[in-house]
């Protein structure tokens, strides 16, 4: 059966989760994770195809919020860059339809948030809610938390002198062979 959206997708095998206990299908790029949070979601509130929409308007403002947080110092607290914040065509885009696109920002924002936590103001705690944001990301959405971890490594490794040079050069060759046994599309 061809549905026309991925709401529409999502729903049915969130469905089928609920009622075999797993999907074997392909969602798309292969990336289950949606499917299993969906079905996650309709076992705690019921089965209802808005559901994941509500959630994804509740992320998205939490992630202006969070920004805001962020970088509140930077623009003198002023509350009008948090309606500045909403009017993001993306997020205007993601947040009228149920994708996992909204999910994947809403942890890419809290990867980096402890991220900065951990590694500036050496707050440990942070590194457990790090991995757990990451863990949720690369379950949602491989590619996007492989991108998190390149970006944080590529930071820590060329702008920062709290890693020594023997340790980038460590850290380079364990990931060398990796990229270049890749192969080439």
């Amino acid at each position: 059966r061809l549905c026309s959206s991925d709401l529409q997708r999502y729903y049915i095998y969130a469905l089928q989760i609920i009622q075999k206990g797993y999907y074997d299908g392909w969602v798309g790029s292969g990336f289950d994770g949606i499917v299993y949070i969906y079905a996650f979601i309709f076992r705690l509130t019921g089965i209802h195809p808005l559901i994941p929409l509500y959630l994804n308007i509740l992320l998205s403002l939490l992630s202006v919020l969070m920004l805001y947080k962020i970088f509140c110092n930077h623009v003198n607290n002023d509350i009008k860059y948090v309606g500045l914040l909403l009017l993001i065509p993306e997020l205007l885009y993601f947040n009228v339809m149920s994708s996992k696109d909204t999910l994947c920002q809403f942890f890419l924002i809290f990867v980096f948030y402890y991220f900065y936590k951990l590694y500036w103001l050496k707050n440990i705690k942070s590194l457990f809610f790090l991995l757990l944001n990451l863990s949720l990301l690369l379950f949602l959405r491989l590619p996007y938390g492989f991108a998190a971890m390149s970006v944080i490594l590529v930071y820590v490794l060329f702008f920062t002198k709290r890693v020594s040079n023997s340790a980038k050069l460590f850290i380079i060759s364990l990931f060398l062979p990796i990229e270049l046994d890749r192969p080439m599309h």
